[in-house]
């Protein structure tokens, strides 16, 4: 039987916050619904973006149960590591010769 539901991803950051990527507005779910998706993200390289573990989260919720019923949730994890590029900006502006390189991330 189909089911009224909304889709939700979030970001949850090394310090604790969650930042709401997208949401749905509701929507019908056809029965036996099965759906696969990659999701290409670019992760910019940036002396803000901050070093540690980061998760997508997603999550389906059925809208005709209160409060609405988790249907699944899935997650990603990634590591970011700043230090590299700090390291060499710390040293290149002390004058020692090294050289700054970026580096960015591959969702490969």
């Amino acid at each position: 039987m189909p089911v009224a539901a909304k889709f939700l991803l979030e970001l949850e950051e090394p310090a604790g916050e969650t930042d709401r990527i997208y949401q749905s507005p509701p929507f019908l779910l056809p029965a036996e619904f099965q759906w696969s998706a990659t999701v290409p993200f670019e992760i910019p390289v940036s002396y803000f973006v901050a070093d540690g573990n980061y998760t997508f989260v997603a999550t389906l919720t059925d809208l005709t149960t209160t409060p609405g019923t988790v249907l699944g949730t899935d997650t990603a994890t990634f590591f970011i590591d700043d230090r590299p590029w700090w390291e060499k900006s710390v040293s290149s502006e002390l004058g020692l010769g090294v050289e700054l390189e970026l580096e960015g991330l591959s969702n490969n």
